[in-house]
């Protein structure tokens, strides 16, 4: 038997969901704790993916800004809920 569940309505995962069957990837998790590692999880599997695209000689010009900028997206979002996450931890061990 197989149950899938429909994502949330502000899924944060659409880019392994593509919106419609929730992955379970953790991202939108009540505990902000498994939350942030779940984001920051996510963030490294889509800089690896964007990362191993390969020859960027069989490329556009646009495909590359938008690798790079995708690239640049993903750093951000990880270094962004990496803090999140320190902040959370530091706060329970006080």
């Amino acid at each position: 038997m197989v149950i899938d569940f429909q994502v949330k309505k502000d899924c944060y995962n659409p880019y392994e969901s593509f919106g419609e069957i929730c992955v379970g990837c953790g991202c939108c998790s009540d505990d902000p704790e498994e939350r942030f590692k779940a984001r920051i999880a996510l963030a490294d599997r889509m800089i690896e993916e964007l990362s191993n695209i390969g020859d960027y000689d069989s490329l556009l010009p646009i495909q590359i800004r938008n690798i790079k900028k995708g690239l640049s997206k993903w750093e951000k979002s990880r270094t962004k809920f990496q803090k999140k996450l320190k902040e959370l931890q530091e706060g329970k061990k006080n």
